[in-house]
């Protein structure tokens, strides 16, 4: 009679700022004793994949005000590492943002700068001419 061998016990270790990102991890599926824990590899690129496809400061800020009112009012673990990942994607969206001029849609519309709602401010700021760093259009 073959018995069936023992699953042996996962350890998860991670440093201090992919601690949030075990529960997305846990998501997948604990990772089992000889296989890689991608947490920490999942702590530096989803935050900058997320702050690359959604990069615009007003939705950055719609995210870091909402994963703060989750901070404060939603006390559970898992509610706690959730909004630091809101957090730290909210933060990426702000900066990619101001990489691509972005904020509630693009500053710089072929040349038609008047329909953007901000225009006036940018001309108050003298920011008429500016550019984004990367053209997404």
């Amino acid at each position: 009679m073959v018995e069936a061998e023992e699953e042996k016990p996962t350890l998860i270790e991670n440093p201090r700022f992919a601690k949030p990102f075990e529960l997305l991890t846990k998501l997948y599926g604990t990772p089992k004793y000889y296989e890689i824990d991608a947490t920490t590899l999942m702590a530096i690129y989803m935050p900058i994949m997320f702050g690359m496809m959604l990069g615009d400061i007003g939705y950055g800020l719609n995210i870091l005000i909402l994963a703060f009112l989750m901070k404060k009012f939603l006390k559970g673990p898992s509610w706690q590492a959730l909004s630091n990942i809101a957090i730290i994607c909210g933060i990426t969206s702000i900066i990619f943002g101001a990489i691509y001029f972005e904020f509630f849609g693009p500053f710089h519309q072929g040349g038609h700068h008047a329909k953007h709602f901000l225009w006036p401010l940018i001309e108050s700021l003298g920011l008429e001419h500016a550019k984004p760093l990367i053209d997404r259009t």
